[in-house]
């Protein structure tokens, strides 16, 4: 009796925690606490999806939480899943028992990074059941840019106020770079939102009243080249 006992007990720790995620990389499964390395180009926004999978044999309700080990100078990142975009975690989301998402669905997990310095971020992922606190899958994701390459950055200044804003902005610029200046206000898939021509240094007011709750990324552009960039939160 006492050996079935603990025959039970051994199974029922098992199945407590029996992991139900499975995560993708380039088609490939990535491990448990895995740290995967992107090379971030300097001033370019840099882009990673994921595919992931419950391999469980239940529907589970789940959440995806990013957690800043490490933040490279003037870096920022915002992750989407599940139809969800944020910063920090996303809302609750149902993934069904055999269900997977590849890297190129609508809901895959997209991870958008963005650093105009030199310097190294390092994030945590966490996939969270959300009715098993002993259901969870980590990963680890960094991000490196060469301290040998050197960025336009100190020769743009950025302010926008207020920020967050809500019906307007205005953003402030000076740049020693002269010739094609471009104001331009992207979302975080990375999307224009707005662009319009400016001089080497002014002010720019912008009505954000029609753009979606969220955080933005707004910077100059010269010849087509990123000089600067920083975050804006519409509420």
């Amino acid at each position: 009796m006492k050996k079935l006992f603990l025959v039970l007990m051994a199974f029922c720790a098992i199945s407590a925690s029996a992991q139900s995620f499975r995560v993708f990389y380039n088609g490939n499964v990535v491990g448990s606490n895995d740290t995967l390395d992107i090379e971030a180009e300097p001033e370019d926004q840099v882009n990673v999806y994921f595919g992931y999978a419950n391999i469980g044999s239940e529907d589970i309700f789940a959440t995806i939480r990013k957690e800043v080990i490490l933040s490279a100078p003037n870096s920022s990142s915002t992750f989407c899943a599940a139809g969800y975009c944020c910063e920090v975690e996303t809302n609750e989301f149902q993934l069904t028992a055999g269900d997977t998402v590849p890297d190129n669905d609508d809901n895959a997990m997209h991870i958008i990074y963005n650093s105009v310095e030199p310097g190294t971020s390092l994030y945590k992922f966490t996939f969270k059941n959300s009715d098993n606190a002993a259901d969870m899958f980590s990963f680890f994701l960094r991000f490196s840019q060469p301290v040998g390459i050197q960025t336009n950055a100190a020769s743009v200044v950025l302010n926008a106020s207020p920020n967050p804003a809500t019906t307007n902005v205005t953003i402030s610029y000076s740049t020693l770079s002269s010739g094609n200046n471009f104001l331009v206000v992207r979302n975080i898939l990375g999307s224009e939102v707005y662009r319009v021509k400016v001089s080497d240094s002014g002010k720019q007011r912008i009505d954000v009243s029609s753009f979606k709750q969220g955080v933005y990324v707004y910077g100059i552009e010269n010849n087509g080249r990123l000089l600067n960039a920083k975050k804006l939160l519409v509420k």
